[in-house]
């Protein structure tokens, strides 16, 4: 699920994942992120040991951000917070509620290009044991104009080893 400026968009056979402040046509705009993985197969009762987030930059952006860089700006920090009521793609928009317990701050970066695999066992945890898996919403800590970070999505015909992927290590 892609929201720009308040408003859900078809994210479907887009091959990225901006998260973004920046311009079109001098126009502010701004993206954020949903994304949600199935977790109904991790017992309720489980002890999550561990879970990973990998996110990989999009090496040719063609529709976001300066063109070129999957990260650029001067400040592009990232939140990945836990959504917290449910949604749908109809009614989904930029009041969507997340919270920030446990919420993580993936450092902002001058790298063009830069994989992350980010720690969200807390958030996972949180999922699994309150039955509340609304997924993730990825956005900039602070949405100043000209800074994103942009990653492959699974709609990426190209850079098909590069989708987002959720590992959980529970017992």
């Amino acid at each position: 699920m892609w929201l720009t400026n308040g408003v859900e968009q078809d994210a479907t056979n887009r091959p990225d994942i901006p998260i973004e402040a920046w311009t079109v046509n001098s126009n502010p705009t701004y993206a954020r992120e949903v994304i949600k993985f199935d977790l109904s197969s991790i017992p309720a009762s489980a002890s999550i040991q561990s879970a990973t987030l990998y996110l990989y930059s999009y090496p040719s952006p063609t529709q976001n951000g300066n063109l070129v860089d999957a990260n650029s700006g001067t400040n592009n920090t990232m939140l990945i917070q836990q959504v917290s009521s449910n949604w749908n793609s109809s009614s989904i928009n930029f009041n969507l509620t997340a919270t920030t317990a446990n919420q993580v701050i993936v450092p902002s970066t001058t790298q063009s290009i830069l994989d992350l695999n980010v720690d969200v066992t807390a958030l996972v945890s949180s999922m699994v044991n309150t039955n509340s898996n609304y997924g993730f919403l990825l956005k900039l800590q602070n949405e100043t104009i000209y800074n994103i970070r942009n990653f492959v999505s699974s709609y990426n015909t190209t850079h098909t080893t590069k989708y987002p992927k959720l590992v959980v290590t529970y017992q």
